[in-house]
């Protein structure tokens, strides 16, 4: 004879439930090989001049003319430019120039703008009372202190010969 299966019939149970409160999340990330720390301004800053052309101004209209016929009563010009050919921007900087006048001068710039790197700048300098001689030398020096910190300071001189002047 086959035992009976009765059925078993299980009470209900209530869920127990617990009063907790949560806590503060914390969460930790943990970089596997992380970046190089992105470098700021690398490089130097290169300033660099270079001699256009020699002329005139006008001592009337301070209008520029670039000529070789030179006379000793004319207000004598040099346009020259200054590059940044640095990887940096250079801060303030200034420039002298030796000029040939009698009696000899040495002009000193004030302060001059931030050049970034590539940017280039055009300066016309003009001087009275060339010294009455045959060969005179303008030598424009930037940065002549040394105060950028450059990539060369080799390419910081430039000279012009001014020849022919008429006395």
């Amino acid at each position: 004879v086959e035992p009976e299966i009765k059925p078993v019939v299980v009470p209900a149970v209530k869920p127990v439930v617990s009063e907790k409160t949560a806590g503060p999340k914390i969460e930790t990330l943990q970089l596997i090989n992380p970046p190089a720390p992105i470098k700021k301004d690398i490089g130097k800053p290169d300033l660099a001049v270079k001699i256009l052309e020699i002329g005139v101004i006008d001592k009337i209209t301070n209008v520029w003319t670039a000529t070789t016929s030179l006379r000793s009563i004319d207000r004598i010009a040099v346009r020259f430019l200054v590059e940044n050919l640095g990887t940096k921007e250079t801060d303030s900087w200034y420039f002298n120039a030796v000029l040939p006048t009698y009696p000899s001068y040495i002009y000193s710039s004030p302060s001059q703008i931030s050049l970034k790197a590539g940017e280039r700048i055009e300066f016309t300098l003009g001087f009275d009372s060339v010294e009455k001689k045959d060969g005179n030398i303008v030598v424009i020096n930037i940065d002549p202190n040394n105060s950028v910190s450059e990539a060369s300071e080799e390419n910081n001189i430039a000279r012009v010969t001014i020849d022919g002047v008429s006395f």
